[in-house]
């Protein structure tokens, strides 16, 4: 038995080094490794110990075998090109966003893209009991990724975790703000949602504005004072009852509640609407459907999305939204800036985009 912990210990502290001196740059990706030979001398372990060691690097991607010729370091290893997502629960857990739904789908997209690899780990609720967490902490200790996205900023959990202190480890969090420990904040521009959406209406002669949400009650203050700046400076009007909101988990009201929206003479009723959350979308277009307004007929809808998965609706609304993709490469940018040491704005935001404007590149 002793001699097998030996062979561990061992084992181990010929990994990290050699994986030490790969992660430091003294070992930089494509270079031959020292010979079987001298990692026996230099470590006085065996043939088969050292061979253990550099398979479970192997494993790991920071090395291959070729042949006769050598062991070299991998053209792209785990710390420079395997990135994290981190979602703070799996979707059969609790309520996902479909902004969260369409973030997984494009990382399952390009996911194994040359040069970069996309991992997803469900663990930012911060239980660390759980093996998701395991893995993810297994992952960041072995130097296994070059960064972290956390899809919701990190729960108070995480704080004092590896995860969330390994000073060598670049982390963006899908927030309006950058975080404590260092994490930097990538987030939609929400101003340009609205402007985008209220030109459009402008351009289509609509004067009275409604808006849906998904927040409880209505917009949140600031948002609500920049939608209301914004119709006045485009002479539109609106009124306190046709701003309306809902949580997600109630987004099967969206229906009625559109209903209720419209449900008076033409003179008297929205001439525009601008559904903010594309959870929203499906059941609120069945609410105009069932108040028998045609789609812009009656009535013009701006609707967001998260392109390219968008949100289903049965007429014929103008999606306005932003990139999956975008957000992604945007998160990535920062992880890499991070990463080089240039220095670049804690908070990186991605603007909202018509459908068409995307069609045509």
């Amino acid at each position: 038995m002793q001699k097998i912990l030996r062979r561990a210990v061992k084992q181990n502290l010929i990994i990290d080094h050699v994986r030490g001196k790969i992660v430091s740059g003294a070992l930089l990706p494509g270079k031959r490794l020292p010979t079987h030979k001298d990692l026996e001398q230099k470590f006085e372990a065996s043939p088969v110990t050292i061979q253990s060691a550099l398979d479970v690097l192997i494993r790991d991607g920071f090395i291959y075998a070729n042949g006769s010729q050598g062991t070299f370091v991998t053209v792209n290893p785990p710390h420079l090109s395997r990135f994290g997502v981190v979602f703070p629960f799996r979707q059969n857990e609790g309520s996902w966003p479909r902004f969260w739904a369409s973030l997984a789908n494009q990382v399952a997209a390009v996911a194994q893209a040359p040069g970069r690899q996309l991992v997803i780990y469900y663990c930012g609720d911060g239980h660390s009991d759980s093996e998701d967490y395991q893995v993810l902490l297994r992952d960041v200790q072995a130097h296994r990724l070059a960064g972290l996205i956390f899809i919701k900023y990190p729960y108070p959990s995480l704080i004092g975790s590896p995860i969330l202190e390994q000073s060598s480890l670049p982390r963006v969090a899908l927030s309006p703000t950058p975080g404590p420990q260092g994490l930097q904040a990538v987030w939609i521009d929400r101003h340009s949602f609205i402007d985008k959406a209220l030109d459009y209406l402008a351009s289509k002669k609509c004067t009275r504005i409604a808006s849906l949400s998904a927040a409880l009650g209505s917009l949140d203050p600031e948002f609500e004072a920049y939608f209301a700046k914004g119709l006045v400076a485009r002479g539109m009007k609106t009124r306190a009852t046709w701003s309306q909101g809902l949580h997600i988990e109630s987004a099967g009201c969206a229906g009625a509640l559109t209903h209720l929206l419209v449900d008076r003479p033409a003179p008297h009723r929205p001439d525009g609407l601008v559904i903010m959350d594309d959870n929203l979308v499906e059941n609120a277009s069945s609410g105009l459907v069932a108040a028998g307004l045609r789609v812009p007929a009656d009535i013009e809808v701006v609707a967001h999305c998260n392109f390219p998965w968008t949100a289903p609706s049965v007429l014929a609304v103008k999606r306005l939204g932003y990139e999956a993709s975008a957000v992604l490469q945007l998160c990535l940018d920062k992880l890499e800036q991070e990463k080089k040491g240039i220095a670049s704005s804690k908070t990186g935001m991605v603007k909202a985009r018509f459908e068409d404007e995307l069609l045509k590149g």
